[in-house]
């Protein structure tokens, strides 16, 4: 019985190791605001706060381009009946196609890590890699250029509720 279980465990482990990245490579990119970034990854620590959207050209878009098209601004954020709206100006989020994401505040990247959605569920899970940072998931509902965000019990983010509004990057 016990094998039964080691082996799965074992195979699990060796996936994760070997999935890890070429860490040497420095990389350039910029945030939703323009302004350029730099940085590099050491060992097997990826830098997630990078972007460069010229990577992303040609290749396959996501499935879930309603949520990797442009990026979002927060437009009001309701947590525990208090009702947010001049103290979350300038917050935007980027969710990436290599499920990669972002926060920010104006031209500064606060949160960064991996997301994952279910389809199934409507779950967004936002997987936090910023030191001292936590994961959250999001029950999503998308209407035209408009996302709702309301917090799962998951992590303790129930009592929350976020509208975000869609920003496509000019051509």
């Amino acid at each position: 019985m016990h094998r039964c279980l080691i082996y799965p465990f074992v195979l699990l482990c060796w996936l994760l190791v070997s999935c890890t990245s070429d860490g040497n490579k420095a990389t350039k990119g910029s945030n939703p605001s323009g302004q350029e970034t730099i940085s590099s990854a050491q060992d097997a620590q990826i830098d997630l706060r990078t972007v460069q959207l010229s990577e992303l050209k040609g290749k396959k878009l996501s499935k879930w381009t309603f949520l990797t098209r442009g990026y979002f601004n927060k437009a009001v954020e309701i947590t525990g009946g208090k009702v947010k709206v001049d103290e979350v100006k300038g917050q935007w989020m980027k969710l990436l196609d290599d499920q990669r994401y972002q926060l920010g505040l104006d031209d500064q990247i606060t949160e960064w890590g991996l997301w994952e959605y279910d389809n199934d569920t409507d779950l967004l899970h936002l997987i936090n890699h910023t030191p001292g940072g936590a994961s959250s998931e999001w029950k999503v509902a998308a209407g035209n250029d408009n996302i709702v965000l309301v917090g799962s019990p998951k992590y303790g983010n129930n009592g929350t509720q976020m509208k975000w509004v869609r920003v496509l990057p000019e051509e």
